[in-house]
């Protein structure tokens, strides 16, 4: 059987997200080598990890499980995760998604719109075909979406020719890698794992742990 490197592309900790006080840096990456993942990208709101930051975290835990940079980026439209982007130069919250795309373009990283429909599929549809357009790729699969919002998101990336991914959105521990993206090449850093998702090397995959 083809080995395949499951990723969770969004998970939050205590550190610079409140919501997830719960969830400790160190137990989640303890819970990722666990739960089977091969990677976690750390999305906190409006936050982006320093790569020392990340490096003491792989140094205390010694995981062989990959820590990648990422954030979850707060914009009039909605929540978008942001991938491959070294710092937050031009980056505030609050800010037209336009904009953070071609921010996040002019630094090679890549722009994914998170839990597209939580807040409800009728509120979203008339501004669904403007956020589409602008996103390099779509979270399908979260570990508390519903059947029919994961339908509705699929559905929106095949009608626009996106990428699917998924990322859990975890808070707290027993959510991580609940749901995960699989790449047949495990990237070596963010600019890659940004490269695989733009270029649509990869899928959404569930699992129940």
């Amino acid at each position: 059987m083809v080995r395949r490197f499951h990723i969770d592309l969004h998970v939050h900790t205590r550190r610079y997200s409140q919501c997830a006080e719960s969830l400790d840096p160190h137990m989640l990456v303890q819970t990722a080598r666990n739960h089977g993942l091969d990677g976690v990208v750390l999305c906190e709101h409006d936050v982006l990890w320093t790569q020392a930051e990340v490096d003491d975290l792989i140094l205390l835990t010694k995981s062989e499980v990959l820590v990648y940079r990422g954030v979850e980026v707060t914009c009039l439209e909605g929540h978008f995760v942001v991938i491959g982007i070294s710092d937050m130069s031009g980056i505030i919250k609050g800010m037209p998604l336009a904009k953070l795309v071609e921010v996040v373009e002019n630094a090679q990283g890549i722009v994914v719109w998170a839990h597209p429909f939580r807040s409800g599929l009728q509120s979203q549809k008339p501004a669904v075909p403007k956020i589409v357009s602008l996103v390099h790729a779509v979270e399908v699969f979260g570990s508390s979406t519903s059947d029919l919002e994961e339908a509705f998101a699929k559905k929106t990336c095949l009608d626009h020719g996106k990428v699917m991914v998924a990322g859990s959105d975890a808070h707290f521990a027993e959510n991580v890698g609940r749901v995960f993206t699989a790449f047949d090449v495990l990237p070596c850093s963010e600019t890659s794992l940004a490269a695989a998702i733009k270029n649509g090397d990869c899928r959404p995959l569930k699992k129940m742990i």
